[in-house]
């Protein structure tokens, strides 16, 4: 569990950063304030968090700030995209090899 709420708030905090405009990316705060949700979140009812950051749940959802959970085993549990994917529990290298194909 431990391991999963690591991968959460590493994800919820990384920010894309530069020249880009307010409106087009998240903020710093903005990015804390939905890491401290998914916390609340997943604390309360683990299967119901991950279920609504899978269905891209407007709650956890905002631009480019997305929660996902990658599990100690290389696992993706959640991912607000994952309805494009066969299973939202596939792994990372099921991940690499889904991306490879969109970009061809």
């Amino acid at each position: 569990m431990k391991a999963r709420l690591w991968a959460i708030a590493v994800a919820a905090a990384v920010l894309f950063c530069g020249g880009a405009s307010a409106a087009e990316y998240g903020t710093a705060e903005e990015a804390r304030a939905m890491l401290d949700r998914v916390i609340v979140a997943m604390k309360a009812d683990p299967m119901a968090a991950l279920a609504k950051f899978n269905a891209g749940d407007a709650e956890f959802r905002d631009r480019d700030l997305y929660p996902f959970c990658i599990g100690a085993d290389g696992r993706t549990t959640a991912h607000a995209d994952a309805a494009n994917w066969a299973s939202p529990f596939t792994s990372s290298k099921m991940w690499k090899a889904r991306l490879s194909e969109k970009r061809s």
